[in-house]
């Protein structure tokens, strides 16, 4: 008869708990488009041009700064509105010779640009998300919790089921939410019920919208200077109001995510996930 070494297995238990690693997923804007979600930019700009009755993409331009004044054979995305806004913010502080109130007066109306965008955004994705969210979910056996009348794509339910697996979204609706409630609610009896609320709140938990979420209201778009050698040549300290890194610290929601993330990043042994196309399941191009 061969005894358990109850060191022996303690110590193999340490051993599978340092090789452990757990998984970062970065879920980008593909995972809402994929989702059935109208979030691109230029469902944005034609969302703009409908309400606004326009015509002509100059109109867009004389409407915002931020807009381009023709958008023919131009196929753009989000990080080309950002570019956009960090070449306008160049331009102006990297001019040989500066007329400080031209220049201000510059800097005023790209960062008020940039306000009045993310009001017109976080109007359109807000109704955008409701409609998809009255499209896409059934009642769920008198549950608070969503269920999908479609299936989700098996990878994404591993990962949400995964409590190793922690989401940086830059999304700003709650679609992963959403998902984690589809996924983990189970309602066989009160004891499964209770359960379940548990591990949805948990789940919840390991998902990090670094860049603001609707729900919350504080939406954020913007530039990157701070953590870049650009910094140095930022004449106008107005020309960092939007800059990513200190709008996130100046808010404390979205800076104790950033330290929390950062605190993950420092402390495990991570593998990252990168979401932020379409994955192809069983031939089809679906999350669902």
């Amino acid at each position: 008869m061969v005894e358990n070494d109850g060191n022996s297995e303690n110590s193999k238990s340490a051993e599978q708990g340092k090789s452990k690693k757990n998984k970062i997923v970065v879920i980008g804007n593909g995972f809402d488009i994929s989702l059935g979600l109208k979030t691109s930019y230029q469902n944005f700009i034609e969302y703009i041009k409908e309400r606004h009755h326009f015509s002509e993409d100059i109109e867009l331009y004389e409407y915002n700064r931020l807009f381009l004044k023709k958008y023919e054979k131009f196929n753009l995305n989000w990080s080309d509105f950002e570019s956009l806004y960090e070449e306008t913010v160049r331009k102006v502080n990297n001019r040989f010779k500066h007329e400080d109130l031209q220049d201000s007066f510059e800097i005023k109306v790209i960062n008020e640009a940039i306000s009045a965008l993310e009001e017109d955004f976080h109007e359109y994705i807000s109704d955008e998300y409701q409609k998809w969210l009255q499209q896409n979910t059934v009642i769920n056996h008198g549950s608070e919790f969503k269920r999908f009348s479609k299936n989700v794509n098996p990878f994404i339910k591993k990962l949400i089921r995964d409590e190793d697996a922690y989401f940086i979204n830059f999304n700003y609706t709650n679609t992963l939410e959403d998902l984690c409630e589809d996924i983990i609610y189970d309602y066989v009896d009160e004891k499964s019920i209770r359960g379940s609320r548990n591990k949805i709140r948990q789940a919840k938990e390991r998902i990090a919208q670094i860049h603001g979420s609707i729900d919350d209201d504080n939406i954020l778009f913007g530039g990157g200077f701070a953590d870049s050698e650009d910094i140095k040549d930022i004449h106008y300290s107005e020309s960092l109001l939007n800059d990513k890194l200190f709008r996130i610290k100046e808010n404390d929601k979205l800076n104790t995510t950033r330290k929390n993330i950062f605190t993950e990043l420092e402390e495990k042994k991570m593998i990252l996930i990168f979401i932020s196309l379409v994955i192809p399941y069983k031939g089809v191009i679906s999350l669902f």
